[in-house]
């Protein structure tokens, strides 16, 4: 099987690199940090709509795995989406597109594969737009929606700050009201590879993967200081901000397909700070 992976220096595209199945011929996109050992790197730009199809033509994947995004560019987030799925169709790679719970409104949680997308900010418009795009394009693509991803070892881009700050003795405030289904990357891994397992037309369609837990973020933050050895009391619990942009209050996701998968992921407390992934 050859896969091409866009974002493959990213968390979730370095996970998917690391535990991809045996056998695998791997390539991926990168932008300013390499890609991970075993790797086939392309600097392309994702959403260079003519560049991503001669890429296509050129490695001829059987599966695509789109990671990559833009979240201070919501513009390249929707481009880059639409230049992979017109490039997908073009050589009939079959698409696997990474969505979030990002898109829905936050007011009907836990939300099903079936919920269609109520944003409510611009990066959730701009993901919204992103799925509509790729199954308009690619009508049997795979969408996997997932929550909060965080790594086992508090490194990944949500927590390191968090951690960073714990270490040095400094409090920090984190939401009592923004409510997820946080996931650890290394369980989004394995189960991301077993719905690829199960080929194109079973494997096509929505699929909502995350964690079984629903959490506030300063939950997650004091279970992240505890599985770290760190002091969970210097993690204030405070409401979110009430001005600005709006933010979605509970956005986590019903598992629904994924329950008969025959892997899920843990409770992100349950695993050691050097944890593996589920097998």
């Amino acid at each position: 099987m050859r896969v091409l992976i866009t974002g493959a220096a990213g968390l979730v595209g370095t996970e998917l690199c690391r535990t991809a199945p045996t056998g695998t011929a791997l390539h991926g996109t990168v932008r300013s940090r390499p890609a991970p050992s075993g790797v086939t790197a392309h600097a392309v730009d994702v959403s260079d709509v003519d560049a991503v199809a001669a890429l296509l033509g050129s490695v001829a994947p059987d599966v695509v795995v789109h990671t990559a995004y833009d979240k201070a560019d919501h513009e390249v987030t929707v481009a880059g989406a639409r230049a992979v799925a017109e490039a997908c169709a073009t050589s009939g790679a079959w698409l696997v597109h990474f969505s979030t719970d990002a898109l829905f409104d936050g007011e009907a949680a836990p939300y099903t594969e079936a919920d269609r997308p109520s944003p409510v900010h611009a990066y959730g418009r701009a993901k919204a737009e992103a799925e509509r795009i790729v199954r308009a394009t690619c009508p049997d693509a795979t969408v996997i929606r997932t929550s909060l991803v965080v790594r086992a070892d508090g490194t990944d881009p949500t927590s390191s700050w968090v951690v960073a700050a714990l270490r040095a003795g400094e409090r920090v405030a984190l939401f009592t009201d923004e409510v997820r289904t946080p996931v650890l990357v290394e369980d989004l891994a394995t189960m991301t590879w077993a719905v690829v397992g199960l080929g194109r037309g079973a494997g096509s369609g929505v699929w909502h993967l995350a964690g079984p837990e629903r959490l506030s973020r300063a939950e997650i933050g004091r279970g992240l200081a505890r599985r770290l050895g760190l002091d969970a009391s210097l993690v204030d619990a405070v409401p979110s901000p009430r001005d600005g942009e709006p933010r979605p209050r509970d956005v986590s996701l019903a598992i629904g397909r994924a329950a008969d998968l025959g892997v899920h992921a843990r409770p992100i407390g349950s695993v050691a700070a050097h944890g593996q992934g589920i097998g």
